[in-house]
C-alpha cells in the first residue's frame, strides 16, 4: 500500500466534516463545526508527538471523527445538555413540561440534596459535586489534585452516604 502526502488543515477539515455530517445525530448536527475541529486537534496533537511526517488513511481520519462524535454525546447525555436548534431527536430523557405535584415532589427532594450535601464529610462533597456537574473520576483527581483511587473512594462514599441521609429523610430510590 501507497503513504499517501501529508495533509493539509483545509483538506483534513473537509474530510472530518464530511465524515461528521454523515454519521452525526439529527441533534447534534449543530456542532459539526465544533466537532471537526476537536478532531483535527487530536490529529495534529498526534502529528506533533510524531518525529517525521506522518501520514493518516481516510479509514484513520474515520476513527478519530467517530471517537470524537462519540464523546460529545456521552458528554452531552452525561450532562443532560439540549441543544438550541434540536432537529430530529434529542438526547435520552428529554424532559416533559412537569404537573404540580411532580414540581413540589422535584423541589423538596432539590432541598433535601442540598442538606444532605450540607452536612456530608467536606472532601466526600467535593467529590460528589464534581462528578454530579458531569466529569469523570479522573477529572475529579485532576482538578482536587487527588490519586484516581481516592477521587473513586470519596465519590463513591459521597454518593453511600447521600443515599442513606435521604432515606432517612423518607425519599427512597
Amino acid at each position: 500500500m501507497e503513504a499517501e502526502p501529508p495533509i493539509s488543515y483545509r483538506v483534513l477539515r473537509r474530510e472530518l466534516v464530511s465524515i461528521l455530517r454523515r454519521k452525526c445525530p439529527g441533534w447534534l448536527r449543530g456542532s459539526v463545526d465544533d466537532l471537526a475541529q476537536e478532531a483535527v486537534l487530536r490529529v495534529w496533537e498526534i502529528q506533533q508527538r510524531s518525529e517525521q511526517d506522518r501520514t493518516f488513511s481516510s479509514f484513520y481520519l474515520r476513527k478519530v471523527a467517530y471517537s470524537v462524535l462519540v464523546d460529545e454525546i456521552r458528554r452531552t447525555v452525561r450532562r443532560k445538555e439540549e441543544p438550541l436548534d434540536v432537529e430530529g431527536e434529542p438526547p435520552t430523557g428529554a424532559s416533559t413540561a412537569l404537573g404540580p405535584d411532580q414540581h413540589l415532589a422535584s423541589r423538596e427532594m432539590g432541598r433535601a440534596i442540598v442538606d444532605c450535601m450540607g452536612s456530608m464529610n467536606r472532601n466526600r462533597c467535593r467529590a460528589l459535586t464534581l462528578r454530579r456537574l458531569g466529569h469523570n473520576a479522573q477529572e475529579v483527581a485532576d482538578l482536587l489534585g487527588w490519586g484516581l483511587k481516592q477521587a473513586r473512594n470519596r465519590i463513591y462514599r459521597g454518593l453511600a452516604d447521600l443515599r442513606l441521609c435521604l432515606s432517612k429523610k423518607d425519599f427512597t430510590f
